[in-house]
């Protein structure tokens, strides 16, 4: 078995995971935020590389969540940002969530040619 440790979305970018497991760790806040979504009874996850991407996927999935952040701040119009305490059963509890993140969800868009792609964080651990 060998594995391969990026630190950084540029890093990670430049790989070829085609057929390969990524398992992405955004020991910051994106994969715990998407762990306590999921503990929360949120339906789904679904992360976009852009914001207009995520707006326009929340626009056409009716009763989504939007989520994110760009530079740690939320972004103007979403429901949510990018903090785990937000994700609570209240407000995400048998919702899809819609994301998009500086770094989390651009890794995840990155991994897209994976065989698979896990999402892990200290929470899991």
């Amino acid at each position: 078995m060998r594995i391969g440790v990026t630190y950084t979305p540029g890093e990670f970018e430049s790989r070829d995971v085609t057929g390969k497991t990524v398992v992405a760790i955004d020991c910051f806040r994106a994969s715990t935020s998407m762990i306590q979504a999921l503990s929360s009874g949120a339906a789904s996850i679904r992360p976009y590389l852009s914001v207009d991407e995520a707006r326009q996927a929340a626009a056409a999935c009716e009763g989504a969540i939007l989520a994110g952040e760009r530079g740690g701040a939320r972004i103007d119009g979403f429901d949510l940002g990018n903090s785990p305490g937000e994700f609570t059963p209240e407000t995400v509890g048998g919702r899809d969530v819609i994301m998009t993140t500086t770094n989390g969800t651009r890794i995840l868009a990155a991994a897209s040619g994976a065989a698979d792609i896990l999402v892990g964080s200290f929470v899991t651990a």
